[in-house]
């Protein structure tokens, strides 16, 4: 070894192990760093995500919210229907009375007709405007109800959007629920002189409502069964179409079917007996002029049909 290695190895070895030493305190902070990075990264993720959740479950909650206040303002229609017909039997003609009394009592009842009419104007209005935000959380009973008091007030158009919605949302799992949504559909459709009417696709809803019943044993069923073919015998005569007698011969025999003991049974096959005997077509308009709120000559059939649905 010379006399240069002498004096240049030491220096030479002690510089090279300040080099190591910086480069592994460089790796230290820069593997420091990365960590404090990644973790903020995750950091940011989860917070990202946790605002994502909050933002999803407030929306939801609002749908909830939106949801429960149509049942209400449907509700309210509901009961304003309800008030008609009993400020319909206080305010009744009653021949009896002189003709200023009689005059006093028809003001009377136009002006609460008036006013009924208004508030469900409004609750209509109502109704359309929060059915769209609530769509989600709606369900077919909802469209069902809210289609069936378009109905009622002579909104066909209104009635079989909703009654369309309905169907679009009716759950496999319940049988029954689909039978009331395509016989909503089959009643609405099968109106005498409406623009919507359409016997071909009415009875093809009315016998859809009848195969997921038809056959099965138990009263529940054949009670919905000849509900079914009762609706459609019904509908058939409003038309005057001689298939009716067919229909309501096979509600009562429906009917018939069902224990002896199930109260429902003799009331169901009284009714279409009298149907069956009565010679005037079904559905009759009211021989008055019908009030600006209620049930006209157009809804009239139908609102007797819709009323002991699911019966």
């Amino acid at each position: 070894m010379c006399s240069s290695d002498l004096l240049h190895g030491p220096t030479a070895l002690v510089s090279r192990a300040i080099i190591v030493a910086a480069s592994v305190k460089e790796a230290r902070i820069s593997t420091e760093l990365s960590g404090a990075l990644i973790g903020l990264g995750g950091a940011v993720i989860g917070a990202v995500v946790a605002l994502g959740t909050t933002i999803w479950s407030s929306r939801q909650n609002q749908v909830s919210q939106s949801a429960d206040e149509f049942r209400d303002v449907v509700q309210k229609l509901v009961d304003l229907r309800i008030e008609w017909f009993s400020i319909q039997r206080t305010y009744a003609d009653d021949p009896a009375l002189d003709p200023e009394a009689r005059r006093a009592a028809a003001w009377a009842r136009d002006t609460v007709y008036g006013a009924l009419n208004n508030k469900r104007q409004l609750h209509k209005a109502t109704a359309a405007r929060i059915m769209s935000k609530a769509a989600d959380q709606l369900t077919p009973d909802d469209y069902v109800t809210l289609g069936f008091e378009y109905q009622a007030d002579a909104e066909l158009r209104n009635a079989l959007d909703c009654y369309q919605r309905a169907l679009a949302r009716t759950d496999p799992a319940r049988p029954m629920q689909h039978v009331n949504v395509l016989r909503s559909l089959g009643g609405l459709l099968l109106l005498p002189g409406t623009p919507l009417h359409n016997r071909s696709e009415a009875e093809g809803y009315l016998r859809d409502a009848i195969s997921l019943t038809n056959g099965q044993t138990d009263d529940s069923s054949r009670y919905a069964t000849g509900w079914s073919y009762e609706m459609l015998g019904l509908g058939l005569k409003s038309n005057r179409y001689p298939e009716w007698r067919a229909a309501l011969q096979t509600a009562i025999e429906n009917y018939e079917a069902m224990s002896p003991a199930n109260a429902l049974r003799q009331q169901a096959i009284d009714r279409v007996r009298f149907y069956q005997a009565d010679g005037t077509p079904g559905f009759v308009p009211p021989s008055t002029k019908p009030p600006p709120l209620g049930p006209n000559e157009v809804a009239a059939g139908a609102t007797r049909a819709s009323s002991m649905d699911g019966g």
